[in-house]
Parts: C-alpha cells; sequence; structure tokens
C-alpha cells in the first residue's frame, strides 16, 4: 500500500476497532500515510503484525490505544521493519500487566530513523512507555523521546537482545525504575548513544541494569535524575555491565549521582564535566578544550561485532585527529591549543574541572589518570601541603590502579557535613567501608565535618548504604600515601 503522504491520506478506526492486522505469513508493506484512532481490548490499538513480514515507511503510528501490549504496534513473532516511521502519542491503559506503550516487541524489529515520541503506559506493572522488546531489536538513528510509564522504563524495557546505534533516548520518565534504558534479564548493547534528561522516581535515572548483560561503548549518559540511587546508571547485583570510551556525568539522585553498583571496562569519564557545549539546551557535543578529546582507546572503539567504529553519533568520522575522543560525538578536529596537556600533578586546591584554566585539580589528575592504561601516580606541588580540598564537585571516582600521593606535612579531603560513603570512593575502595586504615607522614586525610553514625539500610535499597552525620565529633581518616587504590 503506497499513499501519497502521511500529512496528507490517513486511516481512521475512531475508536471502533484496530486499524490494521496482518495476518501469519503475509508479506506487506505500507508507506505515506497516517494510522489513527485504533482502539482494541488486546494487543496492538493502530498495528498487530502476526508472525508476518511487514515493512512500514515514512508512516505515522499516533493517538491508537490497546489493552495490553502495544499502543501504537503489536509485532508478535514478526518480521517488522520502520524505516523513517514516527510512533507517538499511543498508550497502553491497563490495570495490571501491560507493556510497550507505543511499540511492543517479541519478533524481529528493525528500526531506522524515525521517532517514538510521548507514549504512555498505566498499570502497576507497567514496563517500557516507549518500547519494551522480548525479542530482537535493532535501533539505528531514532529518537526515542518523552514516553512515561506508570511502572518502570519510561524509555525502552528489554528483555530480548537489543542494540541501539547512534540514538537518542531523552526525557522519558516512570513513575518506579529506571526513567531511559531498562536492561532486564536481556542482552542489551548501546553504541554512540546519547541517554539525556530522563527521569525515574526511584533508582535509574538514564539506565538500568537488572541481571543481564548490558554494553555501553562511545555512550553519553548525562542530565538524567533518580529519586533514589544511580542518576545515570543503576546496577544490580546479577547484571553485567561494561562502560568503554564513554561519559557519565552531570547526572542527579539522593544517592550515588551518575553511578550505583558494579561497572567494568576502562576509558570513561565518571562524575566530571567533560565540557559539553551546552548541556542546558541538550547539546552534549564537546567544546574545543574538552577533556574527552583524544583520550579514548582505539581498540575499544568497535561494533557489537568487533569492527572499528568509522562514524560517530552525528555520523561523522569516529576518529578526527591524533586519538578517538570519549562519548558519543566526536570532537571535528584536534583540541584547543590552550587546552592543558595531562597532568597527574595537582597544582591547586580549588575543586575544579577547567581545562583552559592552566590548573590542574585533583579532579582533573583523576580524571587523566583514569585514561592512563599504566598504574598512576597523582601527586601534589609542595606548597599545598597542610592544604584542604573542599570536595565541591561531589564523590571523587577512581577507576583503574591508581595512587594518590600527599605532599611532605599531608593533604585533607573535607566532604563538609553530612556524609554519602561514596564521597570517600578512595577510602571504601581501598579499604571496604569501615576499615581501619593506618596514619602515616604525608598521608591524604578524608575530614568529614561530623562523626559518622553506624550505615543504615535505605528504604529503597537492599542492605545498608548510607552514613548519616551527628554534628558532634570531627572524623578523620588517614588513608596510607602511595597506596594502589584497586
Amino acid at each position: 500500500m503506497i499513499g501519497p503522504g502521511a500529512d496528507v491520506l490517513t486511516i481512521d478506526a475512531a475508536g471502533a476497532s484496530r486499524v490494521l492486522r496482518v495476518a501469519a505469513g503475509a508479506d506487506a508493506s505500507l508507506s505515506g500515510l497516517t494510522i489513527t484512532g485504533g482502539q482494541v481490548d488486546g494487543p496492538g490499538g493502530g498495528v498487530l503484525n502476526e508472525s508476518a513480514a511487514l515493512a512500514l515507511c515514512d508512516v505515522t503510528i499516533v493517538g491508537n490505544a490497546a489493552s495490553n501490549h502495544g499502543g501504537g504496534v503489536c509485532n508478535s513473532g514478526g518480521d517488522l521493519s520502520l524505516l523513517n516511521v514516527r510512533i507517538a502519542g499511543n498508550l497502553v491503559d491497563a490495570d495490571a500487566v501491560s507493556w510497550g506503550g507505543g511499540l511492543y516487541n517479541d519478533g524481529t524489529l528493525t528500526i531506522t530513523g524515525g521517532t517514538v515520541s510521548g507514549n504512555h503506559i498505566t498499570g502497576g506493572r507497567a514496563l517500557g512507555g516507549g518500547i519494551l522488546n522480548e525479542g530482537l531489536l535493532t535501533l539505528t538513528g531514532a529518537s526515542v523521546s518523552d514516553n512515561s510509564s506508570e511502572g518502570s522504563a519510561g524509555g525502552i524495557g528489554n528483555h530480548g537482545t537489543m542494540t541501539l546505534l547512534a540514538a537518542t533516548v531523552s526525557g522519558n520518565s516512570a513513575a518506579s525504575y529506571c526513567g531511559g534504558v531498562a536492561n532486564q534479564f536481556g542482552t542489551a548493547v548501546l553504541i554512540n548513544t546519547v541517554v539525556t534528561g530522563n527521569a525515574a522516581a526511584f533508582d535509574g535515572g538514564g539506565v538500568r541494569a537488572v541481571r543481564g548483560t548490558l554494553t555501553l561503548t562511545h555512550v553519553t549518559v548525562a542530565g538524567n535524575a533518580a529519586g533514589g540511587s544511580g542518576g545515570g546508571i543503576d546496577t544490580s547485583d546479577q547484571s553485567t555491565v561494561v562502560i568503554n570510551n564513554s561519559i557519565v556525568a552531570m547526572n542527579s539522585a539522593e544517592f550515588d549521582p551518575d553511578v550505583r553498583g558494579a561497572v567494568a571496562g576502562s576509558h570513561t569519564l565518571i562524575g566530571i564535566d567533560p565540557g559539553f557545549v551546552d548541556p542546558a539546551a541538550g547539546d552534549y557535543r564537546l567544546k574545543p578544550a574538552s577533556i574527552a578529546i583524544n583520550v579514548g582507546d582505539g581498540a575499544l572503539a568497535v561494533d557489537a561485532g568487533g569492527a572499528p567504529l568509522t562514524t560517530d553519533g552525528d555520523g561523522l568520522p569516529r576518529v578526527a585527529d591524533a586519538a578517538v575522543d570519549v562519548g558519543a560525538f566526536e570532537y571535528q578536529g584536534p583540541p584547543d591549543p590552550g587546552r592543558e596537556d595531562p597532568s597527574l600533578r595537582v597544582t591547586t586546591l580549588q575543586d575544579a574541572v577547567d581545562a583552559a584554566d592552566g590548573q590542574t585539580s585533583l579532579r582533573e589528575a583523576l580524571a587523566w589518570a583514569m585514561f592512563d592504561p599504566d598504574p598512576s601516580t597523582v601527586t601534589f606541588l609542595p606548597h599545598l601541603a597542610a592544604g584542604t580540598i573542599a570536595l565541591t564537585g561531589g564523590q571523587l571516582w577512581l577507576t583503574g590502579a591508581i595512587a594518590i600521593e600527599g605532599p611532605a606535612g599531608g593533604l585533607t579531603l573535607d566532604a563538609d557535613g553530612d556524609v554519602d560513603l561514596d564521597d570517600f570512593a578512595l577510602l571504601k575502595w581501598n579499604f571496604g567501608a569501615g576499615a581501619a586504615v593506618p596514619a602515616a607522614a604525608g598521608a591524604v586525610d578524608l575530614l568529614t565535618a561530623t562523626a559518622v553514625e553506624p550505615l543504615r539500610p535505605h528504604p529503597l535499597r537492599r542492605g545498608p548504604r548510607r552514613a548519616r552525620a551527628d554534628a558532634a565529633t570531627p572524623s578523620v581518616f588517614d588513608v596510607l600515601a602511595a597506596r594502589p587504590l584497586l
């Protein structure tokens, strides 16, 4: 069926039935039309594809509703291809189990270009405001935005096998867990993708992994929010999460604003603003002086099959200068000549990240150390001895083999008040929370302005994670100088 254009031809069921049902064994294609007004007590309010081969091109699927799976489209065991298709404003309205407000898949689904936006799913067990995948999903160059779930996975939920390439997942929300992308028991790979501006009432603002395997390569996870933990990424103990050549920064949560849980991988900036062009406007490309330029590992810049990546999230060359950048977007050229050279020697007590100010803060030195494949030692100029670094930028993240060697006379890191032990990642990762740490000359002290009570369980977590403060007595932890932290 070839229509004159989605803005010219509309097929409207006017709420009386589903719009289109494709029977098993069929081989069909549609283009240039709008599907709307479908409503059904069952799956697929707009389109139900039952074990058929169906291709949609330049089609709009808007304003349809179903009672369980796939408000806009339900691909039930079929082979569905979407090219420049808009799936918007669809609804799954159910009291119990409901999956895929915009689109549900348990077959093979290929999405190229287009948008999945403004879809909604109701019910306490709702999953996947935009998309719920239980089959094989490959999404390339598409946007999944502004969808919502009254349960979990506001943007995309995955129980199957999923690959996102050069995708944008933004502005989605969930009334419980995971605003953006939720991988639950499945296998998910994200490459050259941006996950931004998503929100969850509980854990996992941007990405959440519950069992299964999740791999992020050249992904930017920024500007997401969670009411509980893991504003950027939240992981469970049963999941495997690998993050390479990526950026996870500028997220917010009550606890663990950027990452909660164990993650593996290399050459990733966590918890540090790398110098985005305009994050307030949603532009997460890199400024000319960004510390994320030329610091990635080319051997890790590969697709799901292990082939070298040739393009970035904009379709521009993946390597544009001496080395690959980290994050979804490659800066197209060499860094600004005014950018400081990478340095592991701290020259200031300020807790700032500015690669063009002529100073190297502790936070910057740790960032540079993250990109060093060899064990690194961070040192300080002698005149910083007996000084204090107020951690105004939140917790410090350490990945790889890193040692911090304080100046003679010592140094203090001060979190100033109510303490989350994650603010002292170097203490916890090296010695374990609550472990006794020997003092030594030239040590780096971790100072809080208050004493710390025993750990308490957080209401949204299993087990204790948070340490509260009591305004009575200072508490000082000494970290032995020059001792490897991982």
